[in-house]
């Protein structure tokens, strides 16, 4: 039978569960990060087309 993550890291020792645990922790706190950075970046891209700032990007479809 395959071993699921959980039951590795149940295997470890308690410090260094608690070393998997602090990482993701760290891990999952940049991932929100960045998404927080990139829908900042699209909404204020979208703010500067609907304020006629910049013309949005065509990709060749007109």
């Amino acid at each position: 039978m395959a071993r699921t993550l959980d039951d590795v890291i149940k295997g470890l020792p308690f410090d260094q569960q608690r070393e998997v645990e602090a990482l993701a922790v760290r891990l999952i706190d940049d991932e929100m990060t960045r998404r927080d950075v990139r829908k900042v970046s699209v909404n204020q891209e979208r703010s500067a087309v609907l304020s006629g700032d910049i013309r949005p990007i065509s990709f060749g479809h007109q």
